[in-house]
């Protein structure tokens, strides 16, 4: 019985030398490919569109710096957007860019904004003068035919007090 009982431990233990090394590639495989940097985003403009009672919509204009030495093209992409630590939207574009190696391109997305509950928020970035943006963004590619993903995040402060016009 303990013959038995040994012979089976040794093949469980030959059985998992080979497991372990293998799992340990897998694993170093996927976390390679998702962690490749090279796109960055950042806000570089926002205006007024159009304004109901209900709710108003927004053009943020975001620029995709390609940093990798080879063209990518972004075939849609999701922008999440907060304002001093609220979330005011979301912005979706199904455009398909193709971004120059080392260079930028800017996308545009509309974020429907809610009035009721944007008020409170706008009257705290009108009275500090300063706003605080995160944006965190899922961007869908094409490289030499493959598809992958990139998520980037984005956190900025803008004083508006810079903005305003001289006297």
């Amino acid at each position: 019985m303990t013959k038995r009982f040994d012979d089976g431990r040794i093949r469980l233990a030959r059985g998992l030398q080979w497991l372990v090394p293998l799992m340990a590639a897998l694993l170093c495989s996927c976390a390679s490919v998702q962690k490749r940097e090279g796109l960055q985003v950042s806000l570089v403009n926002m205006s007024v569109a159009e304004v109901s009672v209900w709710e108003t919509a927004v053009i943020f204009t975001i620029r995709i710096q390609n940093e990798m030495p080879e063209p990518i093209t972004v075939d849609g992409a999701v922008h999440k957007i907060y304002l001093n630590g609220t979330y005011v939207g979301e912005g979706l574009s199904n455009e398909r860019i193709e971004i120059p190696r080392l260079s930028s391109a800017t996308q545009s997305v509309t974020v429907h904004l809610r009035n009721v509950s944007m008020l409170a928020k706008l009257r705290e970035i009108i009275d500090q003068q300063a706003v605080d943006y995160r944006m965190s963004s899922l961007l869908y590619t094409l490289s030499d035919g493959r598809k992958g993903r990139y998520s980037a995040e984005r956190e900025a402060r803008l004083d508006l007090k810079e903005f305003q016009p001289s006297q």
